[in-house]
């Protein structure tokens, strides 16, 4: 399965909304501190079900980083409007995630140089006319063609083009408090939170339901 995530808002229970695109400027300008945001239970089961073999592919349209610290793989998962804490380099494009964010916006040095080659770090994040990573987007759409199942966590699915991604599955599920443009398409529309729909999946796929502090997974008794 691939799973596409937009808002950790709407994981832990809060706002559908995101920390996507829309948020972008406000965190450069240091508005937002992303680095105090912690996991949520809905970060934490992607990161179960990889390992399990359940999921395969998760794209995001997050900033915040949230899915690396989480424990994600960066390699399985497609950051389409950049990262917060993510610089690459533009020589040998090996991509570094750090614990603060970089500070810039649009695909700027962040002063820093490449440790591999000594090549000049960039930012990731996208500003609003900036072009999606073409290498991320294409995988991204291969991945949802080849998925036996896509499930869309938390996204208004509008803003293009990834919100067309989930509808290039077989089956797609949404899970949003609100409605999508993709509603009608899809195989299921579920209007919960998504950690409600994630601790089910949980259960039934892995025996897991959440510890007692509602933070991390633990074998059912």
């Amino acid at each position: 399965a691939a799973a596409t995530a937009a808002a950790a808002a709407a994981a832990s229970g809060g706002a559908n909304g995101g920390t996507s695109a829309s948020a972008a400027q406000t965190a450069a300008a240091g508005a937002i501190n992303f680095r105090t945001a912690a996991p949520t239970l809905t970060h934490r089961a992607f990161v179960e079900l990889e390992r399990a073999g359940k999921l395969r592919y998760l794209i995001t349209q997050n900033v915040d980083g949230l899915d690396q610290r989480a424990g994600f793989p960066r390699g399985k998962m497609a950051v389409l409007h950049g990262c917060v804490f993510e610089e690459k380099c533009e020589d040998c494009a090996k991509i570094f995630f750090r614990d603060d964010d970089v500070g810039t916006i649009s695909f700027q040095p962040t002063g820093r140089r490449c440790e591999a080659c000594g090549g000049v770090l960039r930012d990731m994040l996208l500003d609003w006319e900036d072009p999606l990573p073409e290498d991320e987007f294409e995988r991204s759409g291969d991945e949802c063609e080849a998925a036996d199942l896509v499930l869309s966590l938390g996204s208004s699915l509008r803003i293009e083009p990834a919100g067309s991604l989930p509808a290039k599955a077989r089956r797609f599920i949404i899970v949003n408090l609100q409605k999508t443009p993709k509603d009608s398409a899809a195989a299921l529309v579920v209007r919960t939170r998504v950690d409600t729909v994630m601790a089910e999946i949980m259960k039934e796929l892995l025996g897991l339901v959440p510890d007692a502090e509602g933070r991390r997974w633990v074998p059912q008794e």
